[in-house]
């Protein structure tokens, strides 16, 4: 089992599916049928998967009504996203009773299964859980810069997968006091698809404005947020992969 960016996303698409198919992708990923758990609250769902004492825990991204409401409850609670805060404590309400003291934690998610992997991770942090690693797929912003401030010390690698022009990395916008975390290390695909390893911001914007500039891209703002495009990009991009290697290290 390689721990490498390319597993969490299998396992951020995987969240996507049934139950059955949640099973049998993680199956095949060489996890044992009693070690997997499928969790729902809040119209969200995410699974637990164990492997001895590691423990992957991938929540789901927007799949329905329910979740959509979520996306736009904007009013901020502890200066979080209500609908993310809200939604990561029910998960978490019912995640905990599977964690124990010794175990090696990973998260993982795309979209708003990313912003709950963030959250939720904090809360494992919190309640004094060895939280290892977060990798997220096109995290949305999660809350005001205090927030952020006083969780970003926390000891646990974050690891953020962007691709291109995905409108969704830059909402909710910081016009409305939302920001996102300074990751360990951020993978961002650019407009000729190749992995850019810690790009600055400014390689960004410019790269942002090369795809916008050519008409025929602007369905990019869309698709460049889908899963199956990411895990397709990753797999092109294995010289980044390597470079990052295996996050469990």
């Amino acid at each position: 089992m390689k721990l490498d960016v390319n597993f969490f996303a299998k396992l951020s698409m995987a969240a996507y599916k049934s139950e059955m198919g949640i099973i049998e992708t993680l199956l095949h990923l060489d996890f044992d049928l009693d070690n997997i758990k499928v969790i729902d609250a809040e119209g969200c769902r995410c699974f637990i998967a164990r492997n001895r004492r590691k423990v992957f825990i991938s929540f789901r991204g927007s799949d329905n009504i329910r979740n959509w409401l979520t996306n736009f409850d904007y009013k901020k609670v502890k200066g979080v996203h209500g609908g993310f805060w809200k939604t990561a404590n029910s998960l978490y309400n019912k995640i905990q009773k599977y964690i124990g003291v010794n175990d090696e934690i990973y998260l993982t998610g795309h979209s708003l299964g990313a912003s709950l992997s963030l959250i939720v991770g904090n809360l494992l942090y919190e309640d004094l859980k060895y939280v290892k690693s977060v990798i997220v797929f096109e995290s949305p912003n999660i809350a005001e810069s205090t927030y952020i401030d006083n969780t970003q010390k926390y000891r646990i690698k974050r690891i953020h997968i962007r691709n291109n022009v995905d409108i969704v990395t830059h909402i909710p916008p910081t016009t409305m006091g939302f920001t996102n975390y300074k990751f360990n290390n951020v993978i961002y695909f650019n407009w000729k698809d190749k992995a850019i390893l810690n790009p600055s911001t400014v390689y960004i914007a410019i790269d942002k404005v090369k795809t916008l500039l050519k008409k025929s891209r602007w369905n990019e703002l869309t698709e460049d947020h889908l899963m199956d495009n990411i895990l397709s990009l990753i797999l092109k991009n294995k010289d980044i992969i390597e470079r990052i290697g295996e996050i469990g290290k």
